[in-house]
C-alpha cells in the first residue's frame, strides 16, 4: 500500500490508505481537477500500465556530501538545490504534499501529476513508502518494488534519504522513504517519486498490478 506526503511521490506526514504510501498520488479513474489550497488545478494523466522485468534495478549517483562533509548542490554550476535525509536538517520544513487537499490514491500504474506553489527558501519534505496489513506482507511486497526519487530529472540515490521502519501498529505497518530538498532557484520544478512493482501483489486490502507509478509534483517556486 503506498501513502504521502504530510505512494508514495512525507516536518514529514504520512498518510497511510489502500496499500499505497506516498507524497501524494490521485485516483485516475478519469480525469478530474481538483482545487489546492492555492486554487491551483491539479492535473491527472492516466497511461497505459507499463510492465517491467522481474528485478527493479536503482540508478547509482553521487553523494551529496563531499569527502569533508561540506553540503554541495546535486550538479555544481547547474542545480542550485540539495537533498538530504532529514535527520541532517536542522531548519523547519514543509511538506510538499500537504499543499494539496482532497487526495486519494491510485491503484493501476500510470503518470500522476499535480501542481503546487512553494515560497522561496522554504525546504520541503517529501517521502514515499509502502504499508500493509502485517509485516509478512509488508516484507513480501517490499522485495517485489523498488522507489526513487527524481528532483529536475536527476535520480536521487536512497543512500541520501531516509528508510523509516514503523511497525507499531501491527495492523497496518509502514515502511518509509524521507527526504528534504533545500536551495531551489525560483521557476519550476519536478519532483517525482516512482514506484515499480515487479509482480502483481496483495497487501492485505487491495490487488496492485505489476508497473511503474509514477507521481510527480509540478513545483513553482516564487
Amino acid at each position: 500500500m503506498n501513502i504521502s506526503l504530510p505512494w508514495f511521490f512525507l516536518p514529514v506526514l504520512i498518510l497511510a490508505a489502500g496499500g499505497i504510501l506516498s507524497t501524494l498520488l490521485i485516483k485516475p479513474y478519469q480525469r478530474i481537477t481538483i482545487p489546492t489550497q492555492n486554487n491551483n488545478p491539479v492535473r491527472v494523466v492516466r497511461t497505459q500500465p507499463t510492465r517491467v522485468p522481474a528485478v527493479a534495478t536503482a540508478t547509482s549517483v553521487e553523494s551529496y556530501r563531499s569527502p569533508e562533509g561540506t553540503l554541495i548542490p546535486y550538479a555544481p554550476g547547474v542545480t542550485t538545490w540539495q537533498v538530504l535525509n532529514p535527520d541532517l536538517v536542522t531548519v523547519e520544513t514543509e511538506c510538499l504534499s500537504c499543499q494539496i487537499s482532497g487526495l486519494d490514491y491510485p491503484d493501476i500504474p500510470g503518470h500522476f501529476e499535480w501542481q503546487v506553489d512553494l515560497p522561496l527558501g522554504t525546504p520541503a519534505s517529501v517521502s514515499m513508502g509502502w504499508c500493509a496489513a502485517n509485516r509478512d506482507i509488508l516484507y513480501a511486497n517490499w522485495k517485489n518494488m523498488s522507489h526513487e526519487l527524481r528532483v529536475d530529472g536527476y535520480v536521487i540515490p536512497n543512500s541520501a534519504l531516509k528508510l523509516t521502519k514503523d511497525e507499531s501498529d501491527a495492523n497496518s505497518p509502514c515502511w518509509t522513504w524521507e527526504g528534504v530538498i533545500l536551495g531551489w532557484e525560483v521557476g519550476t520544478h519536478t519532483v517525482s517519486w516512482v514506484q515499480t512493482i515487479t509482480t502483481d501483489i496483495n497487501d492485505g486490502w487491495g490487488d496492485y498490478s505489476a508497473g511503474v507509478y509514477d507521481t510527480t509534483f509540478l513545483v513553482t517556486v516564487n
